[in-house]
């Protein structure tokens, strides 16, 4: 992808390597960065993002940027580290100032809240470049953020922005923040459509998790799940992913003679693994979107998925509600694993092709990238006249 002076510039911002690895938002953006020819990008970020930016023909610089993670011991770190992270904005304006004086739009596609703490008033201030901030992320309220002088910077970085929600709920999380500007849009995140090809029945049952392997991803309740899996029908559970859990997952294997648990290694080629399932399990705490859901539906696999606000929301748009569980219930979701196994005609091929017909109606790529396009040529007009 090469750079042309006469394209408007966006200026993309990312600290978050895994989900670029794992798929979720950061994977629809690149994907939407490298659809959208009328603008010219650039991406600024940690080594993994700058080796998939190059891997496209995606200009790129390499910066980490110093992310935010909960709890108290962070909040006490980041008091301690405010003055330092001060310091690398500043740094971070000196080092790019050209390549910021030059850009149209800056766009963070991150969920740091340091990004925003410091590094949006500082390009508002030096260079007056309209920005917008991509929230992808559930925000999980506390009274350090919201009354604290940090909840007050960050709230004054995120007023400074054009504020994108991937889904209601995670427009609904951080409703307390207390918006003192109204620019905001909900964009869904989409996935490349294919014709539909019925996958060929079999005797067996094969459900699969594909993502990373940790708690908030709900890892565990799934482990539960299988540890006590009691139906006659002996089924395969694919996993496909990495992470701190994957040794727990590891040591599961040959635990129940009904559940043959087989690992993966992961690979940014989806395709064949969603070929190969009967119906793929997304028993997450949190999410913001749940990207894999729809990328399977896409493929006409049916999902049980845990009834967390992001994807309930999703399962109403789609009108798929058999297949919730409630979140943390390694018996619920054994009821609906189970479910799916004694009523496999449900989900036939008809059913399996409305799923499909669903998502290319709602979340097709094409249509979801050409809503940034038209956002972006929006800011850009109204930040000229």
């Amino acid at each position: 992808m090469t750079q042309n002076d006469s394209l408007p510039k966006i200026l993309h911002l990312s600290n978050n390597p895994e989900a670029y690895k794992f798929g979720g938002t950061e994977k629809f953006l690149i994907n939407m960065i490298t659809h959208l020819k009328s603008f010219d990008h650039i991406i600024i970020g940690g080594d993994l993002v700058c080796g998939i930016a190059q891997s496209l023909q995606i200009p790129s610089y390499n910066f980490e940027f110093k992310r935010g993670h909960g709890g108290f011991l962070f909040r006490i770190k980041e008091i301690i580290y405010f003055p330092y992270t001060i310091l690398m904005s500043l740094y971070f304006v000196f080092k790019f100032r050209k390549l910021l004086s030059e850009v149209d739009i800056v766009s963070f596609s991150n969920g740091s809240k340091n990004s925003v703490i410091t590094y949006a008033p500082l390009i508002k201030l030096f260079f007056n470049k309209p920005m917008i901030y991509i929230f992808h992320g559930i925000y999980s309220p506390n009274k350090f953020y919201n009354y604290s002088i940090f909840g007050k910077i960050w709230q004054f970085g995120f007023n400074l922005c054009t504020r994108v929600f991937i889904t209601k709920a995670v427009e609904e999380s951080v409703g307390n923040l207390k918006f003192t500007s109204n620019t905001s849009e909900l964009i869904y995140n989409g996935t490349e459509i294919n014709n539909y090809t019925a996958k060929d029945e079999t005797k067996t049952y094969n459900f699969g998790y594909i993502g990373s392997l940790n708690e908030a991803k709900g890892i565990k309740t799934l482990i539960e799940t299988l540890k006590i899996y009691d139906n006659p029908a002996s089924i395969n559970f694919y996993f496909k992913g990495e992470g701190p859990l994957l040794d727990e997952i590891k040591s599961i294997i040959g635990y129940n003679p009904l559940v043959n648990v087989i690992i993966e290694e992961f690979s940014t080629d989806t395709i064949p693994f969603y070929q190969n399932l009967d119906c793929l399990v997304v028993p997450s705490y949190i999410e913001g979107f749940g990207l894999v859901r729809i990328e399977a539906m896409e493929r006409g696999v049916p999902v049980i998925s845990s009834n967390i606000a992001a994807l309930n929301e999703l399962n109403e748009i789609i009108n798929m509600n058999e297949l919730i569980f409630k979140v943390g219930s390694s018996e619920d979701l054994l009821d609906k694993m189970e479910y799916f196994i004694n009523n496999r005609e449900v989900f036939n091929s008809d059913y399996r092709l409305r799923l499909h017909d669903s998502v290319a109606k709602f979340f097709d790529n094409k249509k979801q990238f050409q809503k940034y396009s038209d956002l972006f040529l929006k800011i850009i007009n109204k930040n000229q006249n």
